[in-house]
């Protein structure tokens, strides 16, 4: 059964924010989110249920996914497949240049889910990533063409 994303610029922010603290260690908050949606071009991509959604921000003809996540009771059923999916699609039918993003280099399922889509490796970011022990993860930075 296909997984439907809507496509808004007027998500719900506080649903966004609860997502985002259960699927990261610097979980953002509804301010956080609703400063990052208020700016022109920000688009939520989310999934039914509340079961996962992405940010993205467009400018120049560009596209970067500024955050992607999964409640992990929803993972490896197809939802950042489908997130991903309507990403590039959603693109390609703006014509837009590439979509960019960052992950961990450690988040390998992750990097396997966009390289699968047609993500390729174009940089390293040394130390992007900041853990709660204090310690630093390189991120790869993907780039896709629609």
């Amino acid at each position: 059964m296909p997984i439907n994303i809507e496509i808004t610029s007027a998500p719900d922010i506080k649903a966004l924010s609860a997502i985002h603290a259960a699927c990261f260690e610097s979980g953002w908050d509804a301010q956080a989110m609703a400063h990052l949606l208020s700016v022109a071009g920000t688009w939520a991509f989310v999934a039914p249920a509340g079961s996962g959604f992405a940010l993205l921000r467009t400018v120049a003809g560009e596209a970067e996914i500024l955050t992607l996540g999964v409640l992990p009771q929803h993972r490896k059923r197809g939802v950042g497949k489908a997130i991903v999916a309507a990403i590039c699609a959603w693109a390609a039918e703006r014509k837009m240049q590439a979509v960019f993003l960052e992950v961990r280099q450690g988040n390998e399922a992750a990097q396997r889910l966009y390289r699968k889509r047609g993500f390729a490796l174009i940089s390293t970011r040394k130390g992007y990533y900041r853990n709660a022990d204090g310690s630093t993860e390189d991120a790869a930075l993907l780039r896709y063409t629609p």
